[in-house]
């Protein structure tokens, strides 16, 4: 079904019988005028869909099939443009059993997690 934005108005009949894929149109009978017009003329919606959306749809179809238990809890990572965060998860209880992060003082301070060679300039 298409849009309200799709839908054209009666104003402007559409003069050719035959659709932009090249079929002929069939008019519809016994419909308002507005309705009429829009079965007539093709609608080209675009599927806009964000990377955050793509992220959910792929944690939601892995969260399907995995799932931490107390013998072996699922390990989870996170990696941002600047940090990594890591948690160990038991699913049964909704408990995190542990979590690291570069943030943290002591793990930033034992890693060197630059993305390029350092080049020393004398």
């Amino acid at each position: 079904m298409c849009p309200a934005a799709c839908l054209w108005s009666s104003a402007a009949p559409f003069s050719s019988s035959v659709s932009l894929r090249g079929t002929p149109l069939i008019p519809i009978t016994n419909v308002t005028p507005l309705l009429h017009s829009a079965a007539t003329f093709p609608c080209i919606v675009s599927k806009a869909v964000t990377r955050k959306q793509n992220r959910d749809a792929r944690h939601q179809r892995v969260r399907k099939k995995v799932e931490g238990t107390p013998e072996r809890p699922r390990l989870s990572v996170f990696r941002s443009n600047k940090h990594l965060y890591v948690q160990v998860i038991d699913d049964t209880k909704m408990h995190t059993l542990a979590s690291a992060s570069t943030m943290q003082k002591p793990i930033s301070q034992e890693f060197d997690y630059s993305s390029a060679p350092t080049i020393v300039i004398m």
